[in-house]
């Protein structure tokens, strides 16, 4: 089964007869860009869970407290961006050997069903408390999007002998998710609260997800009553437009224009997403743990706008992944997007693992940087800096975790 560990030699290369040119673009089996960047996202995952201290830590580097954005806002969304990209190739390639869309169906239901039994797994561990446990998390997410992304885009998706996305439907569906969502928070009046609340308590995110599983299965937002969860219900069904971006890109790729049309008319859309946020901003306020509207435009159009500069950058300059020349300062890269679900486990079990023990005073558990050392770092380059380098640190243990597995091909598919 495909979920299982496997070797596959073909996972992060490209047939260098396929690759792109200035001139025009063909197809190519593997997009070198959604690898490299599905890696520095799962890495950037792991630098920003691990600081040395999570009050004493590089603005940047953590979540907004509550309204705007930060840089690290903005990784999770890519993330779901770069996973409907490749929901399209590999749809395509399932279909070119023979595979219906029934199947091609069943197999987004499994692969969405293990993500989410692995994402309770972990969430769960080490203590395995059923009864608190906590029920979303970032690879819940994944598998609802995956699974209302992936059934629409084969709904919907055009027949004829080669895979095609039915473009206008992806589109419209996602107005229709943006709108309703919003038509939902803006009339909907809760009792108690009434509508259009965007605090932590009153969000009608935070009470669908209160009487559908209960205060004590969601997260430690609230103190001991947990009260919301930045990865609730509504907030999860805000983030579908983010997935189905991705699917859009993907199509635009495919289309096979030119490579200077193809990135201009991304950047384009990039610019205005991000614009029409920021104009929303003041009357729909952008909020990540709440994943608003505003935010679903906002990181939309930075995920598009960051995808468009690293495919003109590394698919435009034709770079071919098994040329060990050109290949050795992408490496680290590939070793995390390469196996993105495998390192996402790994880091999360050590995270797990270094929340059992404390260093007296700090602000975040770290058991790997002695106290002593930690006090003396803070004197010697400032207690900023040394959450950043443990953030690097926790990152560099867990590619050393995943490079024997990229090296020997490989790799765990869900």
């Amino acid at each position: 089964m495909e979920q299982t560990l496997r070797r596959s030699a073909a996972a992060t290369e490209v047939d260098p007869h396929t690759s792109t040119a200035a001139s025009g673009l063909q197809l190519p089996q593997r997009v070198v860009s959604v690898d490299v960047l599905r890696g520095l996202c799962v890495a950037g995952m792991v630098l920003v869970n691990f600081p040395a201290d999570w009050v004493l830590r590089y603005h940047q580097l953590g979540h907004a407290e509550w309204d705007g954005a930060t840089a690290t806002d903005m990784i999770f969304p890519v993330f779901l961006f770069l996973s409907g990209f490749s929901m399209v190739y590999s749809f395509a390639s399932r279909a070119k050997r023979g595979e219906t869309r029934s199947q091609l169906a069943r197999h987004v239901g499994l692969r969405s069903f293990l993500l989410l039994a692995l994402g309770l797994i972990l969430n769960a561990f080490p203590s395995f408390d059923w009864h608190t446990l906590h029920v979303f998390g970032v690879l819940q997410r994944i598998a609802l999007c995956s699974l209302a992304g992936g059934l629409l885009v084969l709904a919907s998706g055009r027949r004829g002998p080669r895979f095609e996305v039915n473009v206008p439907a992806v589109v419209g569906c996602m107005l229709l998710v943006l709108v309703g969502v919003w038509a939902a928070v803006r009339f909907v009046r809760v009792p108690g609260y009434g509508a259009w609340r965007f605090d932590h308590d009153g969000n009608l995110g935070a009470v669908i997800d209160r009487a559908i599983f209960g205060n004590r299965h969601l997260s430690d937002w609230g103190g001991p009553r947990r009260m919301w969860d930045a990865d609730g219900l509504l907030s999860s069904i805000t983030s579908i437009p983010n997935l189905l971006l991705g699917v859009l890109a993907a199509a635009w790729v495919r289309r096979g224009e030119s490579l200077r049309k193809t990135v201009s008319g991304m950047a384009l859309v990039a610019a205005v997403l991000v614009a029409v946020a920021l104009a929303l901003n003041p009357y729909l306020v952008i909020n990540r743990k709440l994943w608003t509207d505003s935010f679903t435009l906002l990181s939309s159009g930075v995920s598009l706008g960051v995808f468009a500069l690293f495919y003109a950058w590394l698919d435009g300059a034709g770079i071919v992944l098994n040329e060990g020349r050109r290949r050795w300062w992408l490496t680290p890269a590939l070793v995390y997007g390469s196996n993105a679900i495998l390192g996402f486990v790994v880091y999360t079990l050590v995270l797990d693992l270094q929340g059992l023990y404390r260093i007296p005073g700090a602000h975040a558990p770290a058991f790997w940087l002695p106290g002593a050392l930690y006090a003396k770092g803070c004197g010697w380059v400032g207690p900023y800096n040394v959450s950043l380098l443990y953030g690097l640190l926790a990152v560099a243990v867990v590619m050393a975790v995943l490079w024997p597995f990229y090296g020997r091909k490989i790799f765990l598919k869900l």
